[in-house]
């Protein structure tokens, strides 16, 4: 039996969240070098900081950070932009991990498995020695994002009016000469949606199956 189905079975649904919460770290971490590798920048400020396409950000006076998929430089380094993007796509997963967990799940569970999630990232971060981006991370989910305002992705146009548009928010907010492109080979895109969709699939099959 795979490990999460048995610990879904017989350990709980705490249990099941520890193990998704090492997961949501694993996941938020690729989605942090993909933001990182699909950024841009510009000798000086600007307003718009999603675009569309890497023509789109070369019109706008950005020089793209990798302009060519087949020579990738570092997904990630030690740079205060690195770090951001890291810590902000680790918050993600874990706003679409504890979104989901409300909506399907009961409420009692559904707070038992976010604290473990909680718990598990934190364990986690901590094992991987991500010092570095834990208090950023923290900041992150803690954000207190406007009221009514629970979208965690646009799902025809992800970083849209979303959580994740409003995490870039906050990472232009301290750049404003960085951008990022949503489309093309690099494009956080669809690697937020695939990712999201997943974990939303996998929370609520799980919901479903052990009657959380």
């Amino acid at each position: 039996m795979e490990l999460k189905e048995w610990l879904g079975k017989c350990a709980g649904v705490g249990a099941y969240g520890g193990v998704t919460g090492h997961e949501a770290v694993k996941n938020g971490l690729a989605l942090g070098r993909y933001l990182y590798s699909d950024h841009g920048t510009r000798p000086t400020a600007s307003d718009v900081f999603v675009f569309e396409d890497a023509d789109h950000m070369k019109a706008e006076g950005f020089t793209l950070y990798c302009p060519d998929s087949l020579r990738m430089p570092p997904v990630e380094d030690s740079s205060e932009l690195s770090k951001e993007t890291r810590a902000a796509g680790i918050a993600f997963t874990f706003y679409a991990t504890s979104n989901a967990a409300c909506v399907f799940m009961k409420k009692a569970n559904a707070e038992k498995f976010v604290d473990s999630v909680t718990m598990a990232i934190a364990t986690e971060m901590r094992r991987l020695n991500l010092d570095a981006i834990s208090e950023r991370t923290i900041y992150f989910y803690a954000m207190q994002f406007p009221p009514g305002f629970d979208s965690a992705l646009d799902l025809e146009k992800p970083g849209t009016n979303d959580v994740l548009f409003l995490l870039l928010q906050e990472i232009h907010r301290q750049n404003r000469t960085v951008g990022f492109r949503r489309g093309g080979d690099l494009g956080f895109g669809m690697t937020a949606f695939i990712m999201f969709g997943e974990t939303v699939r996998a929370v609520k099959e799980a919901a479903k199956k052990f009657g959380w």
